[in-house]
Parts: structure tokens; C-alpha cells; sequence
């Protein structure tokens, strides 16, 4: 569902920049010109699909005519975590949720292929990404002897990724920008935590992890690779023997604003 979302917002958009006029493009300045403004300030759309609360930046520089380096930061929040399907526990509500994500890549802007300089026109190089979510909610379940008492779970997932990505970005009047990760495979690293309060005994402990694992795993679904063959212990204290290294991806689309010298 997410990644329908992320695919047609790209269809969307690279058949928008299909649709301006020849005009507005012939602006788009080759030579000198066009590498004069260096800088390039953006905003990240793609985040907006998947999490909430979202604000993302990119930064991009260009070093030579055919390269550039950026650096992407900015906060964002996982949404509302759902109970999953057949779940006996119940939800009580969020009590607190942040998020962010580091990362940065460096360009090589193909000459073979581009007819005007950096930041037009394909590009391939290295990426690297972090995120770090933490949540705090409090879940209830019946215990028993009919009682509905509850727990409060909180939760840390952190995601690096590093890989190789390939995109395009269009340049409209020699300032503004769309950029569009095409292929980005990366090999990834998750790790999680869970942490649980409240009269609990081991049984339910484990209940309501993995009731909180089914639900990250919408967001997250190589998760799963990471919580098998895991522990939950009496103390409520849930805890991987290692963190799992994996495969990963990425889609962004970003519009951005070109400045500077």
C-alpha cells in the first residue's frame, strides 16, 4: 500500500515536468551558466507517504561539473500503531512519539548522457541513511481472572542503510529543481528494542511484544528477519542477542531551490 503511494506520487510528478512548456525548459541554461548556482536547498515529499509529523531537508552542493555531494536531516514520527489483525490487546494511545533521520550521498552526474551540467540529468553514486524512532504507548490486556490491567511498552528501532542509487533530477529556469531516486538498493542493518512497565507476567510480556512487533512490521516488513528466534524476558526487558543486517531500499522525490555561487 505505502509503496503504491510512492509510486504514483513518482508517475505524477515525472510526467508533470513532461507537460512544461518548451519554453520554461529551454531556460535551463548549458555551460558556465548553468553551474554558477552551486547550491541547491530541498524538501523531501516522499516521507510524507509513509510516517507522520514529517519535516525532511536535503542540501546539495556541486563540487565539479559532473559532481556533487548532499546531506539530508529532519524529524519524523511513526504513525499511530494499529493493533494487529487479530490481536487480543488493546490500544490505549500514544504517550509519546520522535523521530529523525541523518544521511547523505555523493553524485557522479553522467556526461555521456547529460547534455547540460550537474545537477541535471542522471546520476549515480553511494548513499547513507539513518533513522532512529522511539515510541511510548501503554497497551491493556485480560489477564485470567477477567482483569484488564495495563502495560506500557516503549520501543526503539534504528535503520541504517548504506547503497548505491540511481536518479534523474530536471532543472526548470536554472533554479528550481525535481529530483527522483529511480533504483537505490542499499544493504541495511536494523535493530530494535522494546521495553515493558507494569504488573506483567511472562506470558503476556510476550503477547503484547510481539502484538508491537506485527504492528512495526507495516512499516518496517524486513523487521521480521530481526525479532525471530528472539527472547522476551520475565522482567519485561525485550532483548535481541543481535542486531540483522539485511536488504534494504529507497524512493525519494524531492523539490528543491537553486542558489549561490
Amino acid at each position: 500500500m505505502i509503496r503504491n503511494k510512492g509510486l504514483f506520487l513518482l508517475f505524477f510528478i515525472l510526467n508533470f515536468q513532461m507537460t512544461i512548456p518548451e519554453k520554461s525548459q529551454a531556460q535551463m541554461v548549458s555551460g558556465d551558466s548553468a553551474y554558477k548556482h552551486r547550491n541547491n536547498i530541498k524538501l523531501s515529499l516522499t516521507p510524507w507517504v509513509i510516517y507522520s509529523n514529517v519535516l525532511v531537508f536535503s542540501y546539495e552542493r556541486s563540487i565539479a561539473k559532473n559532481r556533487t555531494f548532499s546531506i539530508t536531516a529532519g524529524l519524523l514520527k511513526i504513525p499511530t500503531l494499529k493493533e494487529a489483525s487479530g490481536s487480543t490487546i488493546q490500544d490505549l494511545g500514544d504517550v509519546s512519539k520522535f523521530g529523525f533521520t541523518v544521511g547523505g550521498d555523493y553524485r557522479f552526474y553522467l556526461n555521456a548522457e547529460n547534455k547540460y551540467p550537474a545537477p541535471h540529468g542522471i546520476y549515480i553514486g553511494p548513499y547513507l541513511n539513518y533513522y532512529h524512532f522511539k515510541n511510548q504507548l501503554n497497551k491493556s490486556y485480560q489477564d485470567s481472572l477477567g482483569n484488564t490491567p495495563y502495560a506500557g511498552i516503549e520501543s526503539v528501532v534504528q535503520v541504517f542503510n548504506i547503497g548505491v542509487q540511481v536518479g534523474y533530477q530536471f532543472v526548470v529556469s536554472n533554479r528550481f529543481t525535481i529530483d527522483c531516486t529511480l533504483v537505490a538498493p542499499s544493504l541495511a542493518r536494523y535493530s530494535a528494542n522494546f521495553k515493558l512497565t507494569g504488573a506483567i507476567d511472562s506470558d503476556h510480556a510476550i503477547l503484547i511484544t510481539e502484538d508491537m512487533i506485527n504492528s512495526l512490521k507495516e512499516h518496517f516488513p524486513l523487521l521480521g528477519n530481526l525479532v525471530e528466534n528472539k527472547e522476551v524476558h520475565v522482567d519485561g526487558q525485550y532483548s535481541s542477542r543481535n542486531s540483522s543486517w539485511g536488504g534494504g531500499f529507497k524512493y525519494t522525490i524531492l523539490i528543491g531551490y537553486r542558489f549561490g555561487k
